[in-house]
This record gives structure tokens, sequence and C-alpha cells, in this order.
């Protein structure tokens, strides 16, 4: 993070590790959770995922201290959290959720201020972490450092919610369904977007999800909450292949449809011959991004001279330009779609390319997305 911390910065420059242990919280005589145990590692994505009422958003609360456990500790780097000033801890946990909660009459950058006034931030370093946080969700700060939320699009209101919540540079992320209201091709969007911001940043995030397909893509592993309890915990490969033997697992995970991806190569969705430029002279780079940006294409590939290859596609939100730029990932013959989910899901890729029969194959992030969320079949 560029500028200093002021002297309300939070409890934690680092989070190594995040425990919850044998943790219960009641309402009136509802058991909303019940003798939950895990931990998470530092830098590690754990999504957690279960039917209404299964505790996780209560879980959420509980570790920002919004309410306690009525048993139980929870503990950051081994500190029970319980012994904490609960307002200082906070500073430590960003915390992004469904209704984004924007003050509609304050603009972007006063917004996203909120939590660097508090923390004692100088107006130079407020105004520099502003600036540094729009591009990081991709958009614009001249653009729109002083809208109003009303002037902004469902999409880019949640971005701005991420940049508030990344604010103060928190080690700790808590994300209760942050994509949940949005509609699917700009939930697609974001999707792709968390996963580069997920890499780049390197926190350690627990992201509430009801969707399975959000919490293989996003999830380091899968935290599968039933009643209240730790159902299930691992990646996203474990899950698959025990829900083919469990009855509860196999309808949360869609059943055969996700569980066979583990065997079906990704080549099923390369993009067809036309549809993708492959270009290895950059010298009529102007007519390339019309290309993109007209739709006359769906992407280009660029070959650059260091061997590394980068994609251009359209920002479907119209963002800067129109056109995103992001690195390309290469595939090895006979990845499977679920090899595939996993390369990138640790990578700010968007695309790869699968060379097979001596054929260069385009693969798009956002058609694996589709996959998963019933837009194809495998």
């Amino acid at each position: 993070m560029k500028g200093s911390p002021g002297k309300g910065a939070g409890l934690f420059h680092r989070v190594e590790s995040l425990d919850l242990i044998r943790v219960s919280k009641w309402f009136l005589k509802t058991n909303a959770v019940r003798d939950l145990s895990f931990s998470v590692s530092g830098g590690e994505l754990i999504a957690l995922i279960g039917g209404s009422g299964s505790g996780k958003t209560t879980t959420l609360r509980m570790i920002n201290r919004l309410i306690e456990p009525d048993a139980g500790q929870i503990l950051i780097n081994g500190v029970p959290i319980s012994t904490l000033d609960p307002i200082y801890l906070r500073r430590s946990i960003g915390y992004v959720i469904q209704q984004i909660g924007l003050f509609p009459h304050m603009s972007v950058q006063e917004n996203i201020s909120i939590p660097l006034k508090l923390g004692g931030y100088t107006r130079v370093d407020i105004q520099n972490r502003i600036d540094e946080l729009l591009e990081l969700v991709s958009l614009s700060p001249v653009q729109y450092r002083d809208r109003r939320p009303a002037e902004l699009s469902g999409g880019q209101q949640q971005r701005v919610g991420l940049a508030r919540a990344l604010a103060a540079d928190p080690p700790l992320l808590l994300m209760d369904e942050p994509f949940g209201a949005l509609d699917p091709l700009l939930r697609r969007q974001l999707q792709e977007e968390f996963i580069r911001i997920k890499r780049e940043l390197r926190k350690t995030i627990l992201f509430v999800t009801h969707d399975i397909d959000e919490a293989l893509l996003l999830g380091d592993r899968i935290a599968v909450l039933q009643e209240g309890t730790l159902y299930f915990l691992g990646n996203p490969q474990d899950l698959l292949i025990t829900a083919q033997q469990d009855p509860y697992l196999s309808v949360l995970t869609g059943g055969d449809r996700l569980c066979t991806m583990r065997s079906v190569p990704v080549s099923m969705l390369a993009v067809p011959a036309g549809d993708v430029i492959y270009c290895t002279d950059l010298s009529n780079s102007i007519r390339i991004r019309d290309a993109v940006r007209n739709k006359e294409v769906r992407g280009a590939v660029l070959s650059l001279p260091d061997e590394k290859l980068r994609i251009l596609l359209l920002d479907q939100e119209g963002n800067g330009n129109g056109i995103s730029e992001s690195p390309v990932i290469r595939f090895a013959p006979g990845t499977t779609v679920l090899e595939a989910l996993s390369r990138f899901s640790r990578s700010s890729a968007r695309a790869a390319v699968l060379t097979e029969s001596d054929a260069v194959q385009v693969i798009l992030l956002e058609d694996l997305i589709g996959l998963l969320s019933g837009g194809g079949s495998a």
C-alpha cells in the first residue's frame, strides 16, 4: 500500500492463521452455529457454502465481533479476538456484503475514504490510495472519482464497495455473497476480476456464497456447512470426488454435471477459429484493438517479443477505452476442465492457449465460468 498508516491502523499487518475452535452461537432456542472448528492459513481463500440457515453469515459476524460466540474461541495469529478491542480489530478486517452499503449522498472517493480517515491517514495519502484502489478494481480514477452511487451500474457499485473494504489494506477480508445480487453476465465478469485481485493482494479471505460454481472457481478450499456444523472441508477436487459417494454433497454440487468434469477435456471449450486473432506482428496494434472493441472478434492473443502472451478482451462495462488486457497461461495437451479451473483460480489470466495436433486453441475463462454456471454442457 502506498502512503503511511495513521495512528488508527489495525491490529494485524498480516494474518498468518485464523482458527475457530468449537465455536457455537444460539439465537433464542436456535443453534445457529454448533461446535464449529476449522483453520485458515495466511493468504488462503476459504469459500463457505451451505443452505440457508447453515451459519455462514453468522460465522463471519462472529469473526468481525459484530456478534459474540456463546461458546468456543476464535484466534487470529494465535491471539483470542475476545481479548482485543473490537473497533481496532475491525480495522484489520475488510467486510464486503451483498447490499454494498455505499452512502448515496457521498461521491465514490468520499465513500472509499471513510476507513482511511478513521485510520488517521493524511490527505495526500488518502487521495493516492483512492486512485490506487480504483485502478485495482478497474475503474478509471478520473472518470469515476467524483460520481455518486446512483450514477454507477450495479457492477461498478460492487467494485467501489470492494475498494472501500480494501482501503486500509486489511490483512483479512470477509465477503458475504458480494456478487449474489448481480445479473449472471456481470457476476461472471466480477468473478474474473476478483481472481486477478485475489492473486495480486494475497490476502486471507473468507468468502460466503450459495453458488457452488463460484466456490469451485474462487476457493483454495471449500467449507460446507450444514445446520451450523462443518460437514466438509477440502479443495475443489476433493469435494467433487467425495460428492460421488455422498448424497448431500452430490446434491450440493449438482450431481453428475460437475463430477464428470474431472475427466472432460477443456479443449471442448476452444474458441472457434476466427473468433480470436492470434498475432505475432504487433505493428498494427490499433487495428487489432479496434477489431476487439467493435466485436469483430472476441479477443486477440498477442505474442510478445519476450515470448510471453497477452490477450485483449472487450470490457463488458465499458471502463476506460473499452479494452482490457491480461496474461495468457498455457495448458498441456489433455488438460481437463477441472484442472483448467484450478489453474485459472491461481492466476490473473483470463485466457489460456492449448497446443494439440500442431494447432493452437484458445480457452477463455468466461467460457469456463459459463460452463460451470450451466451455460454449456459437459
